[in-house]
């Protein structure tokens, strides 16, 4: 097992050439850093061109400058991201334009390492030993399996069905969550596009000798309905007519110490009955720090001098492998189950469910070029000797044990709302199991390091299922933080205070306030953007670009100081036919049919659409930049431009809830443009007109 470079991984969220716009992702993950998510997973998934990489591991890379954090933003405003994480690992993130969801496994954990990427004409799926984390992706040596549909598909039809409804069953482990709250079914619709390209996409199987199947954790199945599932269970469907195993290799960085249920059910799902004690038993491990054996004592004695050193590594060991050979053929098992009792479902009990993972089986034929490169996944060097040390109990951990306290199950769910008085106040709407954290001692919610609700005020109100707090639009966190007491009577362990991170997710994605950086850019940038055929951010870019100092280096911008020199802007006026060709280009796109409402809210509520941009208009018209009856004139434009989108081709006659959506647009349009005062009457005129072509197209 040799490392990979460390962006290998990275690149496979890359889109694949010819693979078109991007539409979604779908991922699950045990443990998660946030801004790793957007910065370098999300960013190659969008094909963000303002990423900086260096050689430095990611430290001095300058993606949160100005462009890059608008280009993010905005390819964000047109897919749909979907992240579920351990409630253990739920942090705060740089952006709301994508949900974080915490799941919760009753006494397990969520440990599945999976990400589905759709793009317009490729789709891509990831099943492996990464979390979502630098560490995973840059330091680790981890395996994963990078699986396009297409004709050549690593998996079968049934399985990738078989992962569809894996996957589906995780969007139960949210608690609180279910159908018609806005973030699960945009969850939920991002898997039925991936359950139809399956159905779509021709798979050719007879023509390939590799044998694979699908290996799911869900060793107790009542939470989801289904039979129990676990990964030993599913060697046998590649195996099939081979002679049985004589060889095993055991690659994990997890055991457990005193408890031999893992390693005697590998054993016994893979060797054969007879003749065990001639058949080769191999662990493949590296030292850890303190220079021990990170194996149990048990495994250590049953490899005896099979206890090989990993070759060429010298990075900390996260992969698991599970390796059988024999005369006929040669299977491994790749994927998220440590090689514990929990990670592969044994001996699964209403108390000690184990963990819900995801892994995938990988068979070929004996002497084949495959099965050549699936021993080469694996390679032991020399023997540890006996005078190596095995770690302790305390040093052999498992992630499970080293993971973060979780959130309570009783904070349910944390949701961001714009009021319908102002564009600029937002309620957070908490949800709780009243029943769940009334038997907490004490709890506060704090909001940007302020207490904004405490156990006192849920008391005193009645213990209510939901409540809110307002904000307004510049205090909207990505998460709040929660910290809380057990009673002395729960019979729950406690240390005392512990606290929390409690994600926020926002119903509605098209009223999210745009960044600062873009807030403050004035509307003629916005039209240059649209005039040029670029994104936001290359006009942007192209500002930062001419403002540079004789030395060359970036000075720092105000912009609004922009409004001062009309050498970098526009001249009111110019090239506005261009930027309004620009914006019906737009408009006119295909929806993806993965959420048509939703994604048609947020192209027309977007900075680059027709509500983002009378916004500013009306900003500039308030702050003297723009005259009063050029922005009566340009707003009208917009509307005439709405009345040449062909809608008919973009929405279904029958869909009532997208034109719902174009038809509330054009009333806010309406609505804005009416604040527009000392307009001649010919103006006022030639602007109602305008919004009455536009509102015909949906009579039509």
């Amino acid at each position: 097992m040799k490392p990979v470079e460390e962006k290998v991984l990275l690149d496979r969220w890359q889109p694949p050439p010819g693979a078109g716009a991007p539409i979604a992702v779908f991922a699950a993950t045990f443990a998660l850093e946030a801004d790793f998510v957007d910065r370098d997973c999300l960013s190659r998934f969008l094909s963000v061109t303002g990423v900086d990489e260096s050689t430095d591991g990611g430290t001095s890379r300058t993606v949160d400058d100005i462009v890059a954090r608008i280009e993010l933003e905005d390819l964000l405003g047109g897919v749909t991201v979907s992240v579920l994480a351990d409630r253990s690992s739920v942090q705060a993130r740089s952006t709301l334009r994508w949900d974080l969801l915490p799941c919760s496994v009753p006494n397990g954990l969520l440990h599945s390492k999976v990400a589905v990427l759709m793009w317009e004409h490729s789709t891509r799926v990831l099943i492996g030993s990464a979390n979502l984390t630098s560490a995973g992706y840059r330091k680790q040596v981890e395996m994963m399996l990078s699986i396009d549909l297409g004709p050549e598909c690593l998996l079968s039809r049934t399985d990738l069905i078989e992962l569809a409804d894996e996957l589906r069953s995780y969007l139960d482990l949210i608690p609180g969550y279910g159908p018609g709250l806005p973030a699960w079914d945009r969850a939920h619709a991002s898997l039925e596009l991936f359950r139809d390209r399956v159905a779509e996409v021709p798979l050719a199987f007879g023509r390939r000798r590799l044998r694979t199947i699908l290996a799911p954790s869900s060793p107790l199945g009542s939470d989801v309905g289904r039979s129990p599932r676990r990964p030993l269970e599913r060697f046998e469907d590649v195996w099939k007519s081979f002679a049985r195993p004589n060889r095993l290799s055991q690659v994990s960085p997890y055991f457990d110490m005193d408890d031999e249920r893992a390693t005697q059910a590998i054993v016994e799902a893979i060797l054969p009955r007879r003749g065990r004690r001639s058949c080769t038993h191999e662990v493949l491990t590296l030292l850890d720090h303190s220079g021990n054996i990170p194996v149990p004592r048990h495994l250590r004695d049953r490899a005896g001098t099979r206890l090989l050193n990993v070759t060429d590594i010298e990075r900390r060991l996260h992969a698991k492998a599970l390796v059988a050979e024999g005369r006929d053929g040669v299977a491994v098992l790749v994927g998220s189950s440590n090689h514990t009792a929990k990670g592969l479902g044994i001996g699964a009990t209403t108390k000690s469910p184990g963990h819900r993972e995801m892994n995938v089986w990988v068979c070929a034929p004996a002497g084949s070029r495959e099965s050549r490169l699936l021993l080469a996944l694996v390679r032991g060097g020399e023997a540890l000797g006996p005078e190596v040390e095995s770690c302790t109990a305390e040093q052999l951990r498992d992630e499970d044990e080293d993971a973060a306290v979780p959130l309570p199950t009783g904070f349910e769910i944390c949701r961001a709302l714009r009021t319908s008085e102002s564009a600029g106040s937002w309620v957070l709407r908490f949800q709780v199991d009243p029943a769940l954290i009334d038997r907490l001692h004490a709890w506060t919610i704090r909001v940007r390091g302020v207490i904004r609700y405490d156990a006192r005020q849920w008391r005193d109100a009645g213990q209510p299922g939901d409540w809110e707090v307002s904000l307004e639009s510049s205090d909207l966190p990505t998460a709040v933080d929660v910290e809380w007491e057990s009673r002395p009577d729960s019979g729950e362990k406690s240390d005392g205070a512990s606290s929390a991170v409690w994600a926020v997710v926002v119903d509605d994605l098209s009223t999210l306030p745009p960044s600062p950086d873009v807030s403050l850019l004035p509307a003629s940038v916005l039209f240059s953007a649209l005039s040029r055929g670029r994104s936001l951010s290359e006009a942007v870019a192209e500002i930062l670009a001419e403002n540079e100092t004789a030395a060359g280096e970036p000075q720092r911008i105000d912009l609004l100081a922009l409004h001062d020199d009309p050498s970098y802007l526009l001249r009111r006026g110019r090239a506005l036919a261009t930027a309004l060709d620009g914006l019906e280009k737009r408009l006119s796109a295909p929806l993806f049919r993965i959420n048509d409402p939703d994604h048609l809210r947020r192209r027309l509520f977007s900075t680059l659409g027709p509500i983002g941009l009378i916004c500013h208009l009306l900003r500039d018209v308030e702050g003297g930049v723009v005259p009063v009856p050029e922005a009566a004139f340009t707003i009208a434009e917009i509307a005439l431009v709405c009345s040449r989108v062909p809608w008919g081709d973009l929405i279904n006659e029958d869909d009532t809830e997208t034109w719902g959506v174009l038809a509330d647009a054009l009333r806010e349009m309406r609505a804005s443009a009416s604040i527009l005062a000392r307009l001649p009457e010919s103006f006022r005129d030639y602007q109602s007109r305008a919004f009455e072509r536009a509102e015909a197209c949906i009579a039509t």
